[in-house]
């Protein structure tokens, strides 16, 4: 499970990367425009002003200068506080991402009922006890039976989107595998792992 976890973590990093490089091109692509912006403006001011004393047109380059520098400041700001939303957005799209492919995993039958095993291993050796009942979701039950103890029932609950939740049948305890809980177990040590690729 914790091979597993790694494998996961890091797919969700190579989403992150490509993720992470398109937003620093949209960051650099505001500031090229800025700056070539303030480039034709000082371009054309020179035109206008060529008539006029060197005084004036040193004194008005520099007045564009303090409009340029304001200008590259303000892109600059405003390409940061885009890029942080963008990171925002990033880290919510990745973890999505994740969750739609531990869903995906369905499609492999070999794979899931791989999976379905060790969450059932790691729920009965949490759990303790001989008799479970496990509870998913309708399309994994035949699954589950395959894996599932003699002694063990199943009960659907098409509210779980994948994975199982195991429940010792002579005492009220349950282990919740389901992915969405899996998944949000990890969800801050994805997001540090996450926020760190895209601050680096």
């Amino acid at each position: 499970m914790v091979q597993r976890t790694k494998v996961i973590m890091m797919r969700i990093g190579d989403i992150g990367d490509s993720i992470i490089r398109e937003a620093k091109d949209k960051a650099k692509h505001i500031i090229s425009e800025a700056k070539d912006e303030s480039e034709r403006r000082i371009k054309q001011a020179k035109k206008e002003l060529n008539r006029k004393r060197m005084q004036e047109i040193d004194e008005y380059e520099s007045e564009l200068n303090k409009m340029i520098n304001e200008m590259v400041s303000s892109a600059e700001l405003k390409a940061k506080k885009g890029l942080q939303t963008e990171k925002e957005k990033v880290a919510n799209s990745i973890m999505d991402k994740a969750f739609s492919k531990l869903k995906s995993l369905r499609r492999s039958k070999s794979k899931y009922s791989k999976v379905i095993a060790n969450l059932y291993k790691k729920g009965v050796r949490e759990l303790g006890g001989d008799t479970f009942e496990i509870i998913c979701n309708k399309d994994d039950a035949k699954v589950v039976k395959s894996v599932a103890g003699k002694k063990d029932s199943v009960k659907i609950d098409n509210s779980i989107a994948g994975g199982i939740i195991i429940k010792r049948k002579d005492i009220n305890v349950l282990i919740d595998l389901t992915f969405s809980t899996l998944l949000k177990d990890k969800e801050d040590a994805a997001k540090i792992y996450i926020y760190r690729k895209l601050f680096k």
